[in-house]
């Protein structure tokens, strides 16, 4: 006999379509503990009749918990909240940054069973040429369009990971003598990677938004243009502070560049969390590297760099790809697909 659900259905008082509010009503209990773990939810059919709503509503709703790890699904008995640590056992983990569990058990099952049915086999049989495969290039092209940043796939280059991608926008946009202006506050692996290839570091004065205009146009003054120039900034979500830049600050500093001809390399690794900005390799994609990877927005294993690349360094890029340790794996871009194709990484992005 199946135990009757402890919860007391209900819709949440917002303006939605009956799916989200119900989820939200029942995320709500689920993280204020008026649920715990192991508790069943009411049946499908039982629940769209209690609150007249569609089945359909209360299986979107069911599929939305269960992707935030909030609830868990056990075939022939029903849908459960997921267990959680005690507040007093709960370890947070400062030593890195990931966006939440987007897999299970589950979802890796059916993400693989789908990759079957259509992976390309040459793709495992044969080397990738230099910047990736035209295929993966084009799905990366496609997710970047979702976050602002239109991009032809021929204007990409696919790396291992991003941080890869921002080693390579480093040394072609700097060379090894050049001068990369960054936040007086910036990522700390930026400047590790700047150091290593011999460029030279200069912090320019941040606030609220991060970069000061005014504090770069005095550094770009007095930096020889002879030397390579780049200005290396994270517009959205910036790591440290995590401020982003409103769009006037944006064109204020491609503004700057453009007068002064110094490159930007923009990392773009959290610009899903502000889509309706825009990505400063729109406003300028002459004169930008927008470097960005899937391991922020849908799971560190997914070591996928992107590079999106002005016309004058796209040569390059791959000339210098060609001495670098492979890019991509062909696994990590398969799954990106089957989640484009499947409508799961737009679900993501939605939640």
């Amino acid at each position: 006999m199946l135990l009757q659900s402890p919860w007391i259905p209900r819709l949440a008082n917002i303006e939605a379509s009956p799916a989200e509010r119900l989820a939200l009503a029942l995320a709500d209990d689920i993280v204020e503990g008026r649920l715990a773990g192991g508790d069943r939810l009411p049946a499908h059919r039982d629940l769209a009749k209690r609150l007249r709503i569609g089945l359909g509503s209360v299986t979107q709703a069911y599929v939305s918990l269960e992707r935030r790890g909030l609830t868990r699904s056990v075939q022939g008995r029903g849908t459960f909240v997921a267990s959680r640590q005690a507040p007093g056992d709960a370890v947070i983990d400062l030593s890195s940054n990931a966006p939440p569990a987007a897999l299970d058990a589950r979802v890796l099952a059916r993400t693989l069973a789908g990759i079957a049915r259509r992976i390309d086999a040459d793709h495992f049989n044969l080397y990738a040429p230099p910047g990736g495969h035209l295929e993966h290039r084009r799905a990366l092209a496609r997710w970047l369009e979702t976050v602002g940043l239109p991009v032809e796939a021929s204007h990409l280059v696919l790396t291992s990971g991003a941080r890869q991608a921002l080693s390579l926008a480093i040394e072609l946009a700097c060379g090894p003598r050049g001068v990369l202006l960054t936040e007086r506050l910036t990522y700390p692996g930026a400047l590790a990677l700047a150091r290593r290839q011999g460029c030279r570091v200069r912090g320019i004065e941040i606030d609220g938004e991060g970069m000061v205009p005014q504090s770069l146009a005095a550094a770009l003054e007095a930096t020889p243009a002879t030397a390579g120039r780049a200005v290396y900034l994270t517009p959205t979500l910036h790591n440290p502070t995590t401020a982003t830049m409103g769009a006037a600050r944006r064109r204020a500093i491609v503004d700057l560049c453009r007068r002064a001809g110094a490159w930007i390399i923009e990392d773009g690794v959290y610009s899903v969390a502000a889509p309706h900005l825009p990505p400063l390799a729109a406003l300028a994609p002459d004169l930008c590297l927008h470097v960005n990877g899937m391991s922020k927005a849908l799971g560190p294993g997914l070591q996928i760099g992107a590079l999106a690349l002005p016309a004058a360094l796209r040569d390059a890029a791959r000339e210098r790809l060609r001495d670098l340790p492979a890019g991509p794996s062909a696994l990590a871009c398969a799954v990106v697909q089957e989640w484009q194709a499947s409508g799961m990484i737009a679900a993501l992005q939605r939640d």
